[in-house]
Order: C-alpha cells, then sequence, then structure tokens
C-alpha cells in the first residue's frame, strides 16, 4: 500500500480578490475526497489574527523594541476541532516591506528556513501538529512602524486540507 499523500485541487474559488483553494489529502489509494468549505468572513488585509473556522492564525510582536537592535515577532497558528497543521505543506513566509523596519530575510520558506519554524505536536501520543510558531527577525528604526507579510500554509483533517494564504500586521513601539 502506498504511503505517501496524494494532493490534488478539489477547487478554486475568488471572492472580493482574495483566493481560496481546497485541497485533499488522502493516505488511501481510492478515498473519497470531501471538500471543505473556507471561512464565512474575509478578514480584512492587515489584521493583527484571523480566527477562521478550523484555525487561529495570530502575529505577536514583543512588548517594545529598541530603534537598531535585532528583535522578533511571532506568527502564530493554531489548529481548532479535528484540523491539523499540514506539516508537508511548504509554508512561506513573504514580509512586509516598511521603511522603519529591515527584516534578516524577505521570505522564509520551511523548506529553506526550517528552524524559523517550530511545530508542537496536538498530544503526546500524535504524530500530527496542532501548532506553527515561526519567529521573524527584524531589526527597526526609532520611531512608529509596522511589522507582518503574507503567511501560506496548510491545515487538514482526515478527509481534507484547506491551502491559505493570509496577511498580517502589527503596529509596534520602537524606542
Amino acid at each position: 500500500m502506498n504511503t505517501m499523500k496524494r494532493i490534488a485541487v478539489v477547487s478554486s474559488t475568488a471572492l472580493l480578490g482574495l483566493s481560496v483553494f481546497v485541497v485533499a489529502c488522502d493516505k488511501s489509494a481510492g478515498a473519497a475526497a470531501g471538500a471543505v468549505g473556507s471561512p464565512a468572513g474575509a478578514p480584512p488585509v492587515g489584521a493583527a489574527s484571523v480566527d477562521a473556522t478550523n484555525y487561529k492564525l495570530e502575529l505577536k510582536p514583543e512588548a517594545s523594541y529598541a530603534a537598531g537592535k535585532e528583535g522578533t515577532f511571532q506568527i502564530i497558528v493554531k489548529t481548532k476541532g479535528e484540523y491539523h497543521v499540514n506539516d508537508e505543506f511548504p509554508s512561506k513566509f513573504k514580509v512586509l516591506e516598511s521603511a522603519n523596519v529591515t527584516y534578516a530575510q524577505a521570505k522564509i520558506e520551511k523548506l529553506k528556513d526550517a528552524s524559523a519554524f517550530a511545530l508542537t505536536k496536538c498530544s503526546k501520543d500524535s504524530k500530527d501538529s496542532c501548532t506553527m510558531v515561526l519567529t521573524v527577525k527584524f531589526t527597526p528604526a526609532k520611531g512608529a512602524t509596522k511589522v507582518g507579510g503574507e503567511l501560506s500554509f496548510g491545515v487538514c483533517n482526515k478527509d481534507s486540507c484547506l491551502i491559505e494564504k493570509k496577511s498580517l500586521d502589527s503596529d509596534i513601539k520602537v524606542n
């Protein structure tokens, strides 16, 4: 029996300029792929968090930053219900360009920068991960600024996977 996952695009829908892809993940040959609907309301571009039906996505900055000194913020994906983070999906983060911020990397890709992505198993005995944390390094200049970017990631249940692309940003305090 083939133990590799088959991935097939089930549908693609454009809604208000946002693309949502529903993907089926299947470990057994010939199993039916079920489609899962996308979250009802699309979040505003640049939200500090997205609370969808199957996951919660958050941008967590530190309390404050010093001008000219490297700092970090985290992008956190926590799945809900029967969903888990798709460990095999090539997650990536493209930073928000800002005049007051210099990022260590403009694009962080899980396949190339695995150490930037931390996965936490759903339980001690689980093979699936329910939380993914991405740590983004940057150096801010003095003054008001925003940090953030766009995360591409996947969450799955036993029947299907959702491939998501969401933008997050947050104002930060720089001393």
